[in-house]
Formats: C-alpha cells, structure tokens, sequence
C-alpha cells in the first residue's frame, strides 16, 4: 500500500480538524494541500515512525498550513467605493464573530503562551499535546522520568488556566466578542 493512502484512511478526521481551527470551506483544500507537501518535500520518515502514522505531526502540516491561508487572505488590498468609505471595514463591523474566528483566536493566544514558556516546557507540552503519546510512552523514549513529565504538564497546564482561562470561558460559553 502506498503510504499517502495509508495517510489517508483519516482524511475525514483531518478536514474536520481543518474545520475546527477555522478552515471553513477551505478545509478540503488545506488537506489536499498537506498531502501535496507531505509528497513534495518527502515527508514520509517524519509521518511514519515504526509503521504508524503520527497524526500529532500530520496535524502539525495542517495547522501550519491553515495558518498560511490566513497570512495570505490578509495580504489582499482592500478597494474603497468613496471618500471615507471601505466596503471591506464596514462589512467587519456589521459582522459577528463565528465559532471559527474564535477558535482561531484561541489557538493563537494558547500558542502565544506557550511560546513565552522555557524551551524545555515549551518542547514537552508540545510534544504531549500533539502527539498520540502517553506520559510513559514520552519517559520510554527519552531520558526524562514520568514523574518530571507529569509534573512539569501539570505546572503548563496550570499556567495556561491562569493566563488564557478567562478567554476559554468566554469561547466556551460562546461570549466571542469578549475575546
């Protein structure tokens, strides 16, 4: 079997992964995408590792890749009709927030935070966060004790609660415009 299609047997999974990040009708297209840049840039050993897939690194692609759309929907210039008027702003200011924008916005300032973390905190919550990886399977493959990992997702976790709880209860209870 080829490894793309071994990929693929998630591919439903990934477009929905693609949706709740915010890809709306572009998740397709993003998935489509990863598979492209998975092939092109041989991918495969970072993908596979002992014959599984790793969907916390395939997630990884898509998200990079999502975020790539965003960066490039915002390069677009914005045409004015008349003096003082901007069909693009006024239509953001008569527009709610979706559930995709906010989650957007929320895996941005999780990200934010956790890239303020020491490396070492940072490349372990990471890695648990995002991989399919136990806490033992995580000891098993490095040097660190379970104890030192837990202790130290714990400490993250807390972390997180402290600085992006406020905005996660306002996402929860579908409050976006507080975010």
């Amino acid at each position: 079997m080829n490894y793309l299609e071994e990929i693929a047997k998630h591919h439903k999974d990934y477009i929905k992964s693609v949706k709740h990040l915010g890809g709306g009708l572009y998740s397709e297209d993003i998935v489509q995408q990863m598979y492209i840049k998975i092939h092109d840039y041989n991918l495969k050993d970072k993908v596979f590792i002992n014959g599984k897939v790793q969907r916390g690194y395939v997630w990884f692609i898509l998200r990079s890749l999502f975020y790539d759309l965003k960066r490039q929907q915002k390069r677009f210039n914005k045409c004015s009709i008349g003096e003082g008027f901007d069909i693009l702003d006024e239509f953001a200011k008569s527009d709610t927030m979706t559930y995709e924008d906010a989650y957007g916005l929320m895996i941005e300032r999780i990200d934010a935070e956790v890239n303020t973390w020491h490396h070492y905190d940072r490349q372990l919550f990471r890695l648990y966060s995002q991989s399919d990886r136990s806490m033992r399977d995580i000891s098993a493959g490095t040097t660190i004790s379970t104890m030192s990992i837990f202790t130290t997702i714990k400490n993250c976790k807390e972390r997180l609660r402290d600085n992006v709880g406020e905005h996660y209860k306002y996402f929860i209870d579908e409050d976006y415009e507080k975010l």
